[in-house]
């Protein structure tokens, strides 16, 4: 799918990011941005693309680079969701299927501990010794290894799945996994590339993409008058933010005290997609809203541009 749409992105991505240390540059270090994005000249799963995202002609500034993903990484356990029930090994029940649209939707953590221990099939509770704490890491680590299956190293390169996501924080044994095995990462590389694959129905299976898909919408958030809990808000200060209300979105954003990320994947009547994912860290991307929106502006006029 490489044509004068997508080549854009290659003369264009450097200008982007440098437009990006103009404008924000004093708060924001060049360590604490990423970037990965690529342009299609249609919709993904209308031209039945079977290349991975890296495969094609895309940008990426530090896209390789591992990063703390925050709730991006519930995109992950989507994907698995369904490709452990596919594979048999996990059987949904409703309540699971609840807790699952409450993670990617309004960003629920208490619905990913819930799916994360029921996937894994572990569960929190006081600090184990170090024989049973460590069989309970094993069993944590099998969605990363999951991954580690897929054919595309994009996906699973510099990635660390091992842990839900918290309000507070961790204790007892989630706690110290996390001081035994390191933080959740992601590369924007990694997330843009599963975005991808969700998107043109080639993730899990045919099936499982149009339910993901189906669950990652998120028009929903950006209708005229619709309010959201700051917490459940995945669209003022992300990506879909500013674009119009014709260009359809899929997301999945990250947000904590010290990062703001994102990943998108959009539809312009036009005929063309993109997948963009941004990453930044530190307590200053934390609370600007203004950073993402910017970066999709920029892929926007790209797309709309004869």
């Amino acid at each position: 799918m490489n044509s004068p749409i997508s080549k854009r992105i290659v003369s264009s991505g450097p200008e982007i990011v440098e437009r990006v240390f103009e404008n924000f540059g004093n708060h924001l270090g060049r360590d604490e941005f990423g970037l990965a994005m690529r342009l299609y000249d249609t919709p993904l799963a209308a031209a039945a693309v079977k290349d991975n995202f890296s495969d094609g002609v895309w940008y990426g500034y530090q896209a390789e680079q591992s990063f703390y993903p925050a709730s991006v990484s519930k995109l992950f356990y989507l994907a698995a969701f369904f490709g452990f029930t596919e594979a048999g090994n996990f059987t949904p029940t409703q309540e699971d299927e609840r807790a699952r649209d409450a993670m990617i939707r309004v960003s629920s953590n208490d619905a990913t501990t819930y799916l994360f221990n029921r996937l894994t099939n572990t569960y929190g509770g006081e600090a184990l010794d170090d024989t049973e704490m460590e069989e309970w890491c094993f069993k944590r680590r099998c969605i990363e290894e999951w991954f580690k299956t897929w054919p595309n190293p994009s996906i699973h390169t510099g990635i660390r799945l091992r842990h839900s996501t918290f309000d507070e924080g961790p204790y007892g044994r989630e706690y110290k996994s996390r001081q035994l095995e390191g933080a959740n990462m992601l590369t924007p590389l990694a997330a843009a590339s599963l975005m991808h694959d969700i998107a043109a129905s080639k993730a899990v299976s045919m099936q499982s993409s149009a339910s993901m898909m189906r669950t990652l919408t998120r028009d929903w958030q950006r209708m005229p008058g619709h309010v959201a809990d700051a917490s459940e808000d995945q669209v003022k200060g992300f990506l879909s933010e500013r674009l119009p209300a014709i260009v359809r979105c899929w997301s999945k954003a990250g947000h904590t005290s010290t990062c703001r990320h994102d990943v998108l994947y959009c539809e312009h009547p036009n005929g063309r997609s993109a997948v963009i994912c941004v990453f930044s860290s530190g307590r200053w991307s934390a609370d600007n809203q203004r950073l993402l929106p910017s970066v999709a502006d920029e892929v926007y006029s790209l797309l709309v541009t004869p």
